[in-house]
């Protein structure tokens, strides 16, 4: 079976900032994050996790053998280090973040991060601060060769995956890797069949005539076009969402 292009993202970084919605789907996030992982330490690379310990737990199963080469940190006690008033400190997230970089980056050909720091600022209703954090993140990047993974405990079949909630958040990141099953799409497309009716063949050529935000991520189709029914059918979005769950989940099963 031919990989897809987020499996493609996934082995070969390049240096981009990605993040996944997951939601509640923590099977899903830690296939990516493993294999993320993984694909990094066969090509030589080192590995920094700062995640919830219920996260580190999950994904550390598959890493028995790696050793130093993945550091494990814990993200409450991380974030605690450098924040300020309610708000990342520039000054102290490079003191608390760019040794444990220099470290591990010492010993390798290259390294992967996953951090779910900013989830836990956004989960918190503190989404200016995760923006920053976000913000800091990529002018480190800019200085520092490494890749980087984020987590947000967002359900994008939810209204908090809305475009002007996630505006910043797409513009922070590279790429969004998927979220959803891989029938995501087409449970969506039957939805909207289903919910429109005639105009649904008018409403999927005006998705493909319409180009979304250059300055976003490169997203997956089931997330943009969960994003384009949001900000152009809001009345009908909830309904064609619903259906796209229940039938993608059917077939999950």
């Amino acid at each position: 079976m031919a990989s897809s292009p987020w499996t493609k993202v996934l082995d070969h970084p390049d240096d981009d900032h990605l993040v996944q919605f997951y939601g509640s789907d923590e099977d899903a996030l830690a296939a990516n994050v493993t294999k993320y992982l993984a694909e990094g330490l066969k090509r030589g690379e080192s590995g920094i996790v700062i995640a919830t310990p219920a996260h580190i737990a999950l994904f550390s199963r598959a890493f028995h053998d790696a050793g130093p080469r993945i550091a494990w940190l814990g993200a409450e006690q991380t974030l605690a280090e450098f924040m300020v008033d309610g708000m990342p400190d520039w000054a102290r997230f490079q003191e608390t973040i760019i040794p444990a970089i220099r470290s591990l980056r010492a010993e390798s050909t290259g390294l992967r991060a996953y951090g779910e720091m900013v989830g836990l600022l956004w989960t918190a209703g503190k989404y200016a601060a995760a923006i920053r954090l976000e913000q800091f993140w990529n002018r480190l990047l800019g200085r520092s060769s490494f890749t980087l993974f984020c987590g947000y405990p967002i359900d994008i079949l939810s209204k908090d995956f809305d475009p002007e909630a996630v505006d910043a958040l797409l513009c922070s990141h590279s790429h969004v890797v998927p979220a959803g099953p891989r029938t995501l799409e087409t449970s969506i497309c039957r939805a909207m069949e289903e919910v429109l009716g005639s105009k649904a063949e008018a409403a999927e050529a005006a998705m493909k005539d319409q180009r979304f935000r250059a300055r976003w991520g490169i997203l997956p189709r089931s997330e943009a076009l969960i994003l384009w029914l949001r900000r152009n059918l809001p009345a009908q979005a909830d309904e064609i969402l619903s259906r796209a769950k229940s039938y993608s989940t059917a077939v999950a099963v």
